[in-house]
């Protein structure tokens, strides 16, 4: 009962930053793919923390709720600093089934889980930032990127293992970036990555 309850603060404190997001991007009317990078990697972090401070049947219940959530403002547009992005995607609703299909798949392995979802929470995004440069090779400098943020999380976390492997690992996800559509690298990149060290740890 106090994990739960202590899970119902954070998720009160998350919810609050996201609502904080949304005033300041209708007052300062910052731009919509900003902002939705910024709650993307809030989400991702504070995904990764809860996963580990939180028993597994409380974290599987926010997880499930914020899924909900974010289902129902996706229909209504309450939160245009996440939906309001003009082209089509469906990846703030990916975003949590990702995270949760991480930690079903880790198996309560910490090292697994967290660097699963860390690339999703920041390799991704700042892909997508660098991405959006008006340059000529913008989709090389996005997976570019990726694949750096994500070696260098893998090799921060497992820099015992053979460095061939992580770039070997890191590849593989950046290549399972660069083909996913309309948001669904958010489901995608932590079930491959989760899967890829399951099965080279």
């Amino acid at each position: 009962m106090i994990n739960f309850l202590e899970g119902a603060v954070y998720s009160l404190g998350f919810l609050s930053l996201l609502f904080a997001i949304e005033y300041l991007t209708r007052l300062k009317k910052y731009p919509k793919e900003i902002t939705r990078r910024v709650a993307h990697i809030a989400s991702g972090l504070f995904g990764a923390i809860m996963g580990i401070i939180l028993e597994p049947w409380v974290f599987i219940t926010f997880v499930l709720f914020f899924l909900l959530i974010i289902s129902v403002s996706y229909v209504r547009k309450f939160f245009s600093s996440i939906h309001g992005v003009k082209r089509r995607t469906f990846g703030e609703i990916f975003l949590p089934m990702g995270i949760l299909a991480a930690f079903l798949i880790s198996g309560g392995e910490t090292t697994t889980y967290l660097v699963s979802v860390l690339i999703l929470s920041i390799s991704d995004p700042i892909a997508g930032f660098l991405g959006d440069l008006q340059f000529d090779k913008k989709r090389i400098l996005g997976s570019s990127s990726f694949f750096l943020c994500s070696l260098l999380i893998l090799f921060l976390f497992l820099r015992s293992q053979p460095f061939s492997l992580l770039i070997l690992q890191a590849l593989l996800v950046t290549l399972v970036e660069r083909i996913s559509k309309h948001g669904t690298d958010n489901l995608f990149i932590p079930i491959s990555t989760s899967l890829l060290l399951k099965v080279f740890l």
